[in-house]
């Protein structure tokens, strides 16, 4: 999960012994991440090559020539002879443009439309979560705030050895927003990168989709590829990362399958031909491969991209987010898990209704018996590649002490999050009727060091409110 390293190996690799996979990796991730930054978040070409592409290759973004073209909305990046295009659509952010004519290359993934699901009208004098009103003068003490916005500076300060660059920071209690700050450039509607925050976004819409019988989780996926033990992979294995497929999830590599999958044409199809370690359910193994095949499965279910699309996008609408993207490759699979972009109120709103359980304005979004199955804690033997070994459930990590521990040892037992590369956090602590949005470009040299950082962070917060 740590691109810092993965790029430093892409730039040393590519630019001295040139290795065609290097070269691609190192042209794809600048091809893509700052076509993203520049047409979904908005983001100046100074920001973007500052605060992403030259600290994360330690320099070789400008070996790379990356070459933003406003008029067209696409980036270019090469690197000797190797070069890699992104191209910006409405609705689904940025792709990488296949090699070769067909289905990616520019003019057939120009000519994909998305159908337009209307944006949810948020009044201007309605407070979050159902308008756009900000936080009252009244929501905090002035000790409380002075507590929190404490912790906030030192979120905001680079305090480390390594970058920490916070975006935003947003907290809501009780349903009511109560605190948020945001870094210069940044708003409160500006999409920001949420990496895997997108396996959360997907089992959400699995457990919508799950509750109109347009799914069936524990049905094994038919896949040709699959005549043996990978036979009886289901949704839920998947959605728990307990699949068994053998899938390089480092990035020290820059031709691990993790770096190769950034920049494949079709993600799901090296997903999916993956080798299996062991039998379904019998190991857990993070892995972002899982996530893909899972969209793919969904665009087979549902009658393709634009169907999955609209049913995502309609789930947002229906917890009043309009600022969601989740990107597609060329394929046309949505990549959740690696390149999703939401804005922090929105952020506050998907913790906000994981919170309520599926309710949004005393409607049954999802049933809460979908967030029961989120919180299971998977108990499959883990696998020895696990960077973090701590509890999951579906599509988030779990504050469990059993099986593998506590994720956040400072906060409760009941607390759960999604958790994106780089310092992306929603934290959900029900016990409080809490929620924490943590977002940034945080360069964490030391594998998961950072998590110390959030714990602290959201303890003094979480300390506010023991007694309301």
């Amino acid at each position: 999960m740590n691109y810092q390293y993965a790029l430093l190996a892409i730039a040393t690799t590519s630019l001295i012994t040139g290795c065609k996979d290097s070269q691609l990796s190192l042209t794809g991730y600048v091809a893509s991440m700052a076509c993203s930054k520049a047409f979904v978040s908005g983001f100046s070409t100074d920001q973007i090559n500052q605060q992403d592409l030259e600290l994360i290759t330690n320099g070789s973004s400008k070996n790379a020539k990356p070459n933003i073209n406003s008029a067209n909305k696409s980036v270019s990046s090469k690197v000797l002879t190797t070069q890699k295009t992104a191209i910006y659509r409405d609705g689904l952010g940025c792709t990488l443009v296949g090699d070769s004519s067909g289905v990616s290359d520019e003019a057939s993934l120009r000519n994909q439309v998305m159908p337009l699901i209307a944006n949810v009208e948020l009044d201007e004098n309605t407070p979050w979560p159902l308008g756009q009103q900000g936080v009252s003068v009244e929501a905090l003490s002035a000790t409380e705030f002075n507590a929190i916005d404490g912790a906030a500076d030192v979120q905001f300060s680079e305090n480390k050895s390594y970058q920490v660059a916070t975006h935003s920071i947003a907290t809501a209690h009780k349903g009511q927003l109560v605190y948020e700050r945001y870094a210069s450039g940044i708003n409160p509607q500006t999409p920001l990168y949420g990496f895997s925050l997108g396996k959360t976004l997907a089992t959400l819409l699995a457990g919508k989709l799950s509750a109109n019988g347009q799914l069936n989780i524990h049905q094994p996926l038919f896949y040709s590829q699959w005549q043996d033990s990978r036979g009886d992979i289901s949704a839920h294995h998947l959605l728990t990362m307990t699949s068994g497929l053998q899938f390089d999830e480092s990035y020290e590599d820059a031709t691990s399958d993790a770096n190769m999958l950034f920049v494949a044409d079709d993600m799901a199809s090296l997903a999916i031909n993956k080798a299996a370690n062991s039998a379904a359910g019998q190991e857990f193994k993070y892995s972002t491969a899982n996530s893909l095949i899972f969209a793919d499965y969904l665009n087979k279910q549902l009658g393709g991209l634009e169907k999955t699309y609209s049913e995502f996008q309609t789930l947002m609408r229906d917890i009043s987010v309009n600022n969601a993207v989740v990107q597609a490759d060329g394929m046309g699979t949505m990549t959740f898990g690696m390149q999703d972009l939401i804005s922090t109120r929105d952020l506050l709103r998907v913790g906000q209704f994981m919170l309520q359980e599926g309710r949004w304005n005393d409607q049954e979004i999802i049933p809460v018996s979908w967030f029961d199955y989120m919180r299971t804690a998977v108990t499959a033997a883990m696998r020895d590649e696990n960077k973090l070994k701590k509890s999951y459930g579906a599509g988030i990590w779990l504050n469990h002490a059993e099986p593998y521990g506590k994720i956040l040892p400072s906060l409760a037992e009941d607390a759960y999050l999604g958790l994106g590369m780089r310092g992306q956090y929603v934290i959900v602590i029900p016990s409080q009727e809490l929620v924490i949005v943590r977002t940034g470009t945080t360069l964490d040299l030391d594998s998961f060091d950072y998590i110390g950082d959030i714990d602290l962070f959201s303890t003094i917060v979480a300390e506010q409110f023991k007694l309301k």
